[in-house]
């Protein structure tokens, strides 16, 4: 919400009162009416021109909005919350450097005010600038000890350093603080993944408990009638927050992009506040676009129930505490998850979760949840890096050693995944390993001291910081093998591995999160890269690395298996998403077990 103005002589506090509550409440377009209003009496209030500013960038005008936070600045240049402003714009564009310089402009002026140092810890989290976010949201968590955004922020700062004991320390310290708060319950079940500190009913039971605990305290939006089954196109909502250059998007870009227009009306609602190429793609992609950064959830439910969406279609889980609460409230008719999170969301107001048969086993005996599942063959597929290169021949071959290497988020490389890559490493004395996203600092610093524990040669191991996107697919021409992590193996990063030609071993099994990153590496054409075990992965990540010429041939064919796979066939899936759609719509065809059960649906052929 925008901070309460200070209204000047002759102004009308009720105009400017009724503006402020409706930008707090998203109705950006009668804020900004609101706004304009004031300013046509008092063209020189600065804060109400950097307000109207925000609003204009949450509806997607990027000019209006600099042109108004330019304005207030050049008429007070020394206004601290309106440099502030104008960093959140530039940041949300992508603009990083001149975000950057405006929040530290802001403090500089009002070294008091913590919005800006909180806005400054944020910008070094997304660059993964680990040391400058840490003092950043501890310096707001000492001017402000009851809010609990910084605490968060440490959690997921010390998430992001592999730190997992210290991440669930912050975030249990968020959820004391204000028990049952969304982001301190969702960022506190969300590290459960990454280490296995419960059992996998106990840490279904906790999404369920905490999803019926959400009941009736999410955004108020009475859904449309039931719409009859007929010959009208389906109006389908996604809606997510990291629809930039991420892995969610890259798994889903292809699939809306492939939707059938005279099937099923796309509308995606975007609530993130990032914005780059990729969004750019996709909101030219689809028939309707909805930029919701801004807005609060109320708003945008009310938002998605005046545009009569049929089905709602929610990503990412509880990576993003936003999403869960929006679901947890009855919107949509037909309310579904789909892709970005391992588990059931727990919340009795999701109908039905989209996966396929590796993600949740046909005739797996599971722990109870509230929505029933929807089997696909697949259920998403991948976006391979443009301009990728050719894998080119195998480096063994000249360097006389395997050299392995992981890709994935520090976050991943926990205690578990440290030993047995060192059991890997011990059993092949003269291998190598080099390992991505390890920044200098305190990030390095935690993955150093996991490693050693186990006993392993560091003098074997490189680390690499975070490398753009040419530098990170020239480290996969120099490798042999990715190392996968475990218990949370990659997606995207295990897909792009496998293009580049990298055997990618996944360890799947009894755990959900393993599980998800198999039905990656199955779709994607390759199941005997899935183990079961700890010791299968260990054996089968040795063996591929004494087989010299099997490397090189898996080398040589891997990108051409995988362009014929399911997960690059983002036509049939959704042709098949559509028929589930519609399957869902008029459930008389549809063969449905009881609550918790599954849909059997008849899936459409590969269509080229």
């Amino acid at each position: 919400m925008p901070k309460t103005l200070l209204g000047q002589p002759g102004l009308s506090k009720s105009l400017l009162s009724q503006a402020l509550e409706d930008h707090a409440q998203g109705r950006l377009a009668k804020a900004v009416e609101g706004y304009t209003t004031v300013l046509s009496e008092h063209k020189a209030d600065v804060k109400v021109l950097v307000n109207l500013g925000l609003a204009l960038w949450s509806l997607g005008n990027e000019a209006g909005a600099l042109a108004n936070l330019e304005t207030a600045l050049r008429i007070r240049p020394r206004y601290a919350p309106g440099w502030n402003g104008l960093g959140v714009l530039h940041l949300g564009a992508g603009r990083v450097a001149e975000a950057e310089a405006c929040f530290l402009k802001s403090t500089a002026l009002d070294p008091l005010s913590p919005d800006p140092i909180f806005n400054l810890g944020k910008l070094y989290l997304l660059g993964r600038r680990m040391d400058e976010a840490e003092k950043a949201f501890s310096q707001v968590h000492a001017m402000v000890p009851s809010r609990l955004e910084p605490l968060i922020g440490l959690s997921r700062i010390h998430y992001f350093c592999g730190d997992l004991p210290a991440a669930r320390a912050a975030a249990d310290e968020a959820c004391r603080r204000v028990p049952g708060n969304p982001a301190a319950e969702t960022t506190r079940l969300l590290l459960h993944n990454y280490h296995r500190w419960l059992t996998v009913e106990s840490l279904q039971k906790a999404h369920v408990e905490f999803g019926q605990s959400l009941s009736g305290r999410g955004p108020q939006a009475l859904p449309a009638p039931r719409p009859e089954s007929g010959p009208g196109r389906i109006r389908v909502g996604y809606v997510a927050t990291n629809w930039h250059d991420h892995s969610n998007l890259r798994c889903a870009l292809p699939v809306l992009e492939a939707h059938d227009p005279g099937r099923v009306e796309v509308f995606c609602y975007h609530l993130g506040e990032v914005s780059d190429g990729l969004t750019d793609r996709l909101r030219q992609g689809v028939e309707h676009w909805r930029k919701c950064a801004g807005m609060s959830l109320t708003a945008v439910a009310a938002r998605i129930r005046e545009d009569g969406i049929q089905i709602l279609v929610g990503q990412e889980g509880y990576f993003q505490p936003e999403m869960v609460e929006l679901l947890s409230s009855r919107i949509a008719p037909v309310q579904m998850t789909w892709s970005g999170y391992p588990h059931s969301w727990g919340l009795p107001t999701v109908d039905f979760r989209l996966t396929d048969a590796v993600l949740d086993p046909l005739g797996q005996a599971r722990p109870k949840s509230p929505e029933r599942i929807l089997r696909l063959p697949w259920f998403r597929s991948f976006l391979p890096p443009v301009g990728a290169p050719a894998p080119g021949p195998l480096p063994a071959l000249n360097a006389g050693h395997i050299t392995f290497a992981s890709f994935n988020n520090l976050a991943k490389i926990g205690d578990e995944c440290a030993a047995l890559w060192s059991e890997v490493l011990a059993a092949l004395p003269t291998a190598r390993l080099r390992i991505g996203q390890s920044e200098p600092g305190m990030a390095r610093d935690s993955l150093v001291r996991r490693l050693a524990a186990t006993g392993m040669d560091l003098s074997r191991v490189t680390f690499l910081p975070r490398l753009a996107t040419e530098a990170y697919l020239e480290q996969h021409r120099q490798v042999d093998l990715h190392l996968d992590s475990v218990p949370y193996p990659g997606v995207t990063i295990a897909a792009t591995a496998l293009w580049m030609g990298l055997p990618n071993v996944c360890l799947g099994g009894d755990w959900a999160a393993g599980r998800e990153g198999a039905s990656q590496v199955v779709a994607a054409g390759f199941p005997e890269m899935v183990v079961a075990d700890a010791a299968a992965y260990v054996a089968l990540n040795v063996r591929l690395a004494q087989d010299l010429e099997g490397l090189a041939k898996f080398r040589s064919t891997a990108r051409g298996r995988m362009a014929a796979s399911p997960l690059l066939d983002p036509k049939t899936l959704a042709r098949n998403l559509e028929a589930a759609y519609l399957a869902v719509l008029n459930e008389s065809t549809v063969q449905a077990e009881a609550e918790g059960g599954s849909i059997g649906m008849n899936v459409a052929p590969r269509t080229d």
